[in-house]
Order: structure tokens, then sequence, then C-alpha cells
């Protein structure tokens, strides 16, 4: 499944954690980053994702994917679930949830099974000592 998926984090943590990945299972296509900086606001955000979503066909499907939940990309990232089709949220982004993201997107039969699948690998390689 053909599948844009957009890390937004608080600072500069979405485009280390995309070059953590990158140098463990290569470079992917249709993803794109997003940081929110000290000082900006959570309507300046939403102008950022919806400068990079004018960018992605309507009818592709959009995985956001952000530091935490109820955080300022969350925030910004939840209007779009409201007002675009076919886009989705994940809140805890680690760097085996974006690999399987990264290996298993094209394998994915739906959006929905993609984010269960960012879910679960999520969850599963947090692991105490």
């Amino acid at each position: 499944m053909d599948c844009t998926v957009i890390v937004a984090t608080h600072g500069k943590l979405a485009n280390e954690l995309i070059e953590t990945v990158a140098m463990l299972v290569g470079r992917y296509e249709d993803v794109r980053t997003l940081d929110f900086m000290p000082g900006e606001n959570v309507e300046g955000l939403i102008l950022k994702m919806k400068r990079v979503l004018d960018a992605v066909p309507r009818d592709m499907p959009v995985l956001f994917v952000v530091d935490m939940f109820s955080g300022s990309p969350f925030n910004a990232s939840t209007y779009f679930v409201k007002h675009r089709k076919n886009t989705r949220v994940v809140a805890g982004v680690n760097i085996p949830m974006l690999v399987n993201i990264f290996l298993e997107r094209q394998e994915s039969t739906s959006l929905d099974h993609l984010v269960d699948i960012a879910i679960t690998v999520g969850q599963t390689s947090i692991k105490p000592l």
C-alpha cells in the first residue's frame, strides 16, 4: 500500500529518527519530517503540515507518527485526521516502530493494518532489564 509517513516531533527529533532508521534499513520515499520548535504554536504547525500535505495526492493514505500523546505535534495532526480521509496518527514514536512501518508499508493491506503494526511494535520494543 502506498502511504505517506509524516514524523512530527518537538525539536529536531523527527529528522534524527529518520536518519537513524536510514542507517538501519535504508532510505524510503514518501517520508516527511516536521519539527515543532520553541516559540512556534499549534496553528503554525498546522500550516506547516498543510504545506506538506498539499504535495500529497488526496487519495494517498497518510500516517502521522508523533512523539507524544497530547503534545503539540499530536494536537496539530489530529486536525487532519478530522478533515482528510484516510489519515491516522500514532503517538509514541520509536526507532523499531519506524523500521517496521517502512518495512511493512508496501505489504500492508490498509492504513488500519499499518497502524496496528506501529502500535504493536512500538509497545513490544520497550523492554525492562
